[in-house]
């Protein structure tokens, strides 16, 4: 999907691929992505079954292979709060002691729900750089999906010069003819008490890309790739996994 330049907006947009140019059908209307979804079960009650499941299944595990194979490790969090801080202390302390590896540090976890949040421990200058890489990581993942998207440069919380400039990603969804939001980026500096005499450790960043929806993402997929029949044609990328090339 090729990007297009436009001007900045009251949302500051920053980067963006070209909106699909559908028209709204009226109420009732019969059409393919509408008829697609419903034989999905994404617009019923939720479920999905058969190859529509096998689909969400190898769109989230193509997630997750996108940044275990670009230096994250995957975790697993029971869905207890602050279980990330924790597991981060940990690590920490298995650093300063020489038994745990240098920065930065990079977790993709699983978590509630086939949510993903990306997160990654450096030192201050290498905010950008993350912020940067891993947005384009997500785009790299999205244009592979055949997915329309927009990032949107949001403006930083009051944080006291904690925080990093931050950004919004939202998916086009055809159903509803706009876009829906997906996931933040951003990055913020954590001051952890524990580590006051270590110079190394005492002002850390953190990089977050939170609420990260398999669901949403999977939703993304199916609407955008139907056919005029109603079809799902599979993105390429996944056509060795589906074993098909559509869904009828």
């Amino acid at each position: 999907m090729r990007k297009e330049p436009f001007e900045e907006t009251v949302d500051k947009v920053s980067r963006e691929t070209s909106t699909p140019s559908v028209e709204r059908p009226e109420d009732g209307a019969d059409v393919p992505w509408r008829k697609a979804g419903c034989n999905l079960g994404i617009w019923r009650s939720g479920w999905i079954s058969g190859p529509s499941a096998k689909l969400f299944r190898s769109v989230w595990d193509s997630l997750m292979n996108e940044f275990s194979t670009h230096g994250y490790t995957e975790l697993v969090i029971n869905g207890e709060p602050n279980q990330f801080s924790a597991f981060l202390k940990w690590i920490l302390y298995a650093e300063e002691k020489g038994a745990g590896s240098k920065l930065p540090i990079q977790y993709i976890s699983q978590e509630r729900k086939y949510y993903a949040t990306i997160q990654a421990v450096f030192q201050e200058n290498k905010a950008d750089e993350w912020l940067e890489r891993t947005s384009a990581d997500l785009e790299r993942f999205l244009f592979q999906m055949n997915v329309p998207y927009r990032m949107i440069r949001q403006e930083p919380k009051a944080l006291g010069g904690k925080s990093h400039s931050q950004w919004r990603m939202d998916l086009w969804m055809p159903e509803k003819q706009e876009y829906l939001e997906l996931c933040n980026i951003g990055c913020m500096k954590q001051n952890l008490l524990e580590f006051d005499k270590l110079d190394k450790l005492k002002d850390i960043w953190i990089g977050k890309v939170e609420e990260l929806s398999g669901y949403t993402i999977f939703t993304a997929v199916a609407e955008n790739n139907y056919d005029k029949k109603g079809r799902i044609k599979i993105p390429s990328v996944l056509v060795p996994y589906m074993m098909t090339e559509w869904i009828p």
